[in-house]
């Protein structure tokens, strides 16, 4: 016992004097690492295999916000509403790897999705007629990548934010159902018009949802990290 003692209080002289003992390792400075590791090939697979279940819900369960265009071409604007996903194909792939300095990038291969929802609106052909109807948009192909910076909370928990975002939509077809005869002009002139209009909105929707996925959910993961761990279990 005595030797341990001795032991304990000449090492900590000795690397201080020597510049390799960090004097906040006396008072324990909580947030700053007392044992670091690092993170091999199988640690991302496993942190991969709790984000996939994760972001497949949330994309499954997504909340679309309301679509309001405007096209010229036709003299006036359309509104889609009560937009719910109704059919969902799992991505290809998942993959979640590091990236410098203190970021983690997944990226999101090829994701189906189907939505449907209530279109109104105006258009003018030689006088205003009303549109009304279901619209349905078939997505494919969609593919994300997203880059999250870690930093550390007050009390030394991990905090992730969204860096970066990008999204590709490669197909998309949209049509109206029961539109009346409009519906069916709509479908045989302006498909295509109204098909590239809403590809292009589609990436800023889903990166608009991204950081509320982060916030709300791994996040909130990641407050259960432990930051302290007892001897005995090392």
């Amino acid at each position: 016992m005595k030797l341990l003692l001795l032991l304990a209080l000449f090492i900590p002289a000795t690397l201080s004097q020597s510049g390799e003992y960090n004097p906040e390792l006396d008072g324990g400075t909580r947030g700053n690492p007392g044992i670091k590791a690092r993170i091999n090939q199988p640690g991302f697979d496993y942190f991969q295999s709790k984000i996939t279940p994760l972001l497949e819900q949330q994309l499954r369960q997504a909340q679309i916000p309301p679509i309001s265009q405007c096209l010229p071409q036709v003299g006036g604007c359309i509104q889609v509403s009560n937009l719910q996903v109704t059919n969902f194909q799992c991505p290809q792939s998942i993959r979640l790897h590091p990236a410098p300095p203190n970021q983690l990038v997944i990226t999101i291969q090829n994701v189906g999705v189907s939505v449907t929802g209530n279109l109104n609106g105006q258009v003018t052909i030689l006088q205003p007629i009303r549109l009304f109807g279901n619209i349905i948009a078939n997505a494919n192909q969609i593919s994300i990548t997203v880059g999250l910076s870690i930093t550390r909370n007050q009390d030394g928990s991990p905090f992730v934010q969204v860096s970066r975002c990008n999204a590709v939509v490669r197909n998309l077809d949209i049509f109206i159902q029961n539109g009346g005869t409009l519906g069916d002009l709509a479908n045989s002139n302006f498909r295509t018009q109204i098909g590239r209009k809403v590809r292009k909105m589609i990436p800023g929707q889903l990166c608009a949802k991204i950081p509320e996925i982060v916030n709300s959910k791994l996040n909130e993961q990641a407050q259960l990290i432990p930051q302290t761990i007892a001897f005995s279990f090392l």
